[in-house]
């Protein structure tokens, strides 16, 4: 007979989180698959186990930042309530919300690697093995989509149809250059690299094994890091290029500062002919076609006049006018914000009525709303939460990320090994939210949350040792 542990039950809901756009649909709504075994997990956890689920609970909230998570998460509850009450708050949109994405999406994803925390059965460890062969297996999806692209070989690129599409009953919607893998837009795979990409690179260039095998360890560490930035590269995405370049320069910083330091001449005529190539490559980009990343060069050309930098550039300007439009609606509803998930009813009102510049993506989603209702714009969590939250909202998520970071930094020093080198990375990790939460990265939702509950392991396992060392004292 097979004995189902209390850890067990989050097992399939860790694996299918990292597939956020792997969904189907329910009634008239597409429904994540993630969200549907995380609720039926904590279901099966609050039946079956409630004892172990109330005393791991109870444990995070004394050890981890839950508490100031609670903070935030009730004023999610309660200004809603306010909302709905005073204002054209639905309440239907009002509980949709707090379901899908305060409870599934925030919380339970939030608390998913520390219920499942177990020194017995799943350590840090058991942690840092799953996410290697999730990020290879990224990769590999990333790999095989683009010789299936460049090579129109059909059946290599069915992995990144079929998890990468939102709707599965539209397979057909895919980019025909750019490299997804499992995310339902290139862009998502950009930005979650970006999130993972610390860890990553403490994982990899550990001295220590990550599997027992010996020949399996040195394959993965020797081809994971070439995998990632081919990965990067193919997705064409010019902003994570850009954003994961400087992570990668911050995380080496020490690295990079003695090389300069060894080969200062070196160092300085190869910035010297680096700066010459961009340079040409700007001032030759008329007879010179550089796809995509020509998004760059638009950019700073553009960025003394608003009006050409966002009609130039679609994708950007779709995303500036966004965060306008979302900031507009945050200065008129400071306090108590419009409500969570209301943005995209409010804000197409704001736009019909604003003077900001044509664009022509923002403007498609604006003619839809007349059909469904609500409007799809370029959402950034510091602009949305202000909008829907005010600033007391967006102030508790921030002050939930200092605190985890703040706590995380206090038992930096109590591992070794694997399990260090994994927790720099996360450290890093975390502090380089703040740069992805101000971009539009929907996938944000999910990785974020994840990340943050991440950082209870080390506190469950530095709990564990005091535990130990007391026992062994008395």
């Amino acid at each position: 007979m097979i004995k189902i542990r209390f850890n067990d039950i989050f097992l399939i809901p860790l694996i299918l989180l990292f597939f956020p756009a792997f969904c189907v649909w329910i009634l008239v709504k597409p429904i994540v698959i993630y969200y549907i075994t995380a609720i039926c997990a904590f279901i099966i956890a609050f039946v079956f186990f409630n004892g172990f689920l109330s005393s791991k609970l109870k444990l995070l909230y004394n050890l981890s930042a839950l508490k100031n998570y609670k903070n935030f998460a009730l004023w999610c509850i309660l200004s809603g309530i306010i909302l709905v009450i005073f204002s054209d708050y639905n309440i239907k949109v009002f509980l949709y919300y707090i379901i899908t994405l305060l409870l599934i999406c925030y919380t339970f994803t939030y608390l998913l690697p520390g219920l499942m925390y177990d020194e017995k059965s799943y350590n840090i460890k058991f942690f840092i093995k799953l996410l290697t062969v999730i990020y290879y297996i990224i990769f590999v999806i990333a790999l095989l989509e683009f010789f299936g692209k460049t090579f129109n070989i059909s059946y290599l690129t069915w992995f990144s149809q079929f998890l990468g599409n939102q709707n599965l009953y539209k397979l057909n919607y895919i980019e025909v250059e750019r490299v997804r893998s499992i995310f339902a837009e290139p862009g998502w795979l950009g930005g979650f690299i970006f999130i993972n990409m610390p860890i990553i690179y403490g994982i990899i260039l550990s001295k220590y094994r990550t599997f027992k095998n010996v020949y399996i360890d040195s394959f993965i560490k020797i081809t994971m890091i070439p995998l990632m930035w081919f990965t990067i590269i193919v997705e064409q995405s010019a902003i994570w290029l850009v954003f994961n370049l400087i992570l990668t320069i911050i995380y080496f910083r020490r690295n990079i500062a003695d090389i300069i330091k060894r080969y200062f001449l070196i160092v300085i005529f190869a910035g010297i002919i680096l700066c010459g190539i961009v340079s040409s490559i700007f001032l030759l980009k008329n007879n010179f076609n550089i796809g995509l990343y020509e998004r760059i060069f638009l950019f700073f050309q553009n960025i003394t006049n608003f009006d050409d930098l966002v009609t130039t550039n679609h994708s950007l300007g779709c995303r500036l006018v966004s965060y306008l439009l979302s900031i507009k609606v945050g200065l008129k509803h400071w306090l108590l914000g419009v409500g969570l998930g209301n943005l995209q009813f409010i804000i197409p009102q704001y736009y019909s009525d604003s003077a900001l510049p044509y664009v022509s993506e923002l403007q498609y989603n604006f003619m839809k709303d007349y059909m469904i209702g609500r409007m799809h714009y370029n959402s950034a969590i510091p602009y949305e939460f202000f909008a829907e939250l005010g600033v007391i909202g967006l102030g508790l998520f921030y002050w939930f990320i200092f605190k985890t970071i703040k706590i995380l930094n206090s038992v930096k020093d109590s591992f070794d090994e694997i399990e260090n080198d994994f927790l720099n990375g996360l450290y890093i990790s975390l502090i380089a939210l703040p740069v992805i939460i101000f971009y539009d990265i929907p996938v944000a939702y999910y990785y974020i949350w994840f990340m943050l509950g991440l950082s209870n392991l080390f506190l469950l396992k530095k709990q564990f040792l005091n535990v130990n060392n007391k026992e062994q004292q008395e």
